[in-house]
């Protein structure tokens, strides 16, 4: 079972690498508290992980399009976090 709560992950993650109008944000939007919980048992000050999440999901965006696998995103994702 995924920690991600969206059984259409894969399909959403095709559409941001398609650049589908609005398909990045819905992505933040099921991964953001899988990755802030990540952030914060490896940082204790909301500014730095809030700063911590800025970075990844920027990294996120300019990346996504490398990701072979959506199935390893969950995996991906984690790691650019920590």
């Amino acid at each position: 079972m995924s920690i991600i709560e969206n059984s259409n992950l894969t399909e959403l993650i095709a559409d941001v690498q398609n650049d589908v109008e609005g398909a990045f944000e819905k992505l933040y939007k099921e991964t953001i508290k899988f990755s802030y919980s990540i952030a914060s048992l490896l940082l204790t000050n909301k500014e730095d992980i809030e700063d911590a999440l800025q970075n990844s999901y920027m990294y996120v965006a300019k990346s996504i399009k490398d990701l072979k696998n959506p199935d390893s995103f969950e995996n991906w994702l984690s790691t650019i976090v920590k």
